[in-house]
């Protein structure tokens, strides 16, 4: 599908908020498949809360026009940077706690819970997620 993201930085805040429209004029066979728009924020005042370490905040809010209930469309997590180079994440995603770690953002690993139920907190299943990035 067709998507396309607007990011936008406000320095004197720290702050940058997203608008995402996902499958923009997209079919599979023939059939039309229905857009999703998402929201995001994150807050980075870009000082050390403690020597070494800075806090990065975000809450997404995915399918904002979908059906589901906002405590299964929002996300939120806290992100720590230590020392440049090493991250420490949790947070929240459809109501299940989550955490993840990782190494120069090339080596990361994941342990998150994603609603498999009818409703927000009724049956989670636990996902792990290990991933490397090269960049060039």
């Amino acid at each position: 599908g067709f998507d396309l993201a607007v990011n936008y930085y406000m320095p004197a805040l720290g702050s940058t908020f997203s608008l995402v429209a996902q499958d923009i004029m997209t079919s599979i066979d023939g059939a039309p498949v229905s857009s999703r728009y998402n929201f995001g924020y994150a807050l980075n005042p870009g000082f050390d809360f403690l020597k070494g370490i800075n806090l990065t905040v975000a809450i997404d809010i995915v399918d904002i026009f979908g059906g589901l209930t906002i405590f299964n469309k929002m996300h939120i997590g806290v992100e720590a940077e230590l020392l440049g180079f090493l991250y420490a994440r949790v947070g929240a995603y459809q109501g299940w706690l989550g955490f993840g770690v990782g190494i120069g953002r090339i080596l990361e690993y994941a342990n998150y819970g994603i609603e498999t139920g009818l409703y927000p907190g009724q049956i989670e299943e636990r996902q792990h997620r290990v991933s490397l990035a090269l960049s060039f």
